[in-house]
């Protein structure tokens, strides 16, 4: 199982052995989890410019180390999203408001990758950075939310 989970932080894609535990997969994303909570990342406050970029004018870090911490983060978000979606169905409604907060930081912290990497190239709509920058501000204060709180149940 762990080498399982090892390989799907390469490439995102979970399959559990019928006679798994969920103990062991839950234990294995409460150590994601926790990792994505300290990531560095949720220190950053983003602002839109005029240009149609987004900067961490309080940031201790240039643009492109900004930028990275950012894309980071998305991806873990991603794996463990992906992971609690499989889990979700079989956990219950419980899963959902925290499948949707990972699903909404995921596609800020999208639009703000595809800001940097296209950049003038992307034309992304001034109304979508803002709206990444907001959710981003929005949400990084309680971080992961109640993802936490879940996986202590189980």
């Amino acid at each position: 199982m762990l080498r399982a989970l090892r390989r799907w932080e390469q490439s995102p894609v979970f399959s559990v052995e019928e006679d798994t535990p969920a103990s062991v997969v839950v234990s294995g994303l409460r150590s994601r989890v926790a990792a994505i909570e300290l990531h560095p990342a949720w220190a950053l406050t983003l602002a839109p410019d005029a240009g149609g970029g987004l900067h961490a004018p309080d940031s201790i870090y240039d643009d492109d180390t900004t930028a990275e911490l950012l894309h980071q983060l998305r991806r873990r978000i991603k794996q463990v999203r992906y992971q609690l979606e499989v889990l979700g169905r079989v956990l219950g409604a419980d899963w959902l408001p925290a499948l949707e907060r990972l699903r909404v930081l995921q596609e800020s912290l999208g639009v703000m990758q595809d800001v940097r990497v296209l950049g003038p190239l992307a034309a992304v709509p001034h109304d979508r950075i803002t709206g990444a920058s907001a959710a981003w501000e929005e949400l990084r204060g309680e971080r992961l939310g109640g993802v936490r709180a879940l996986l202590e149940v189980r």
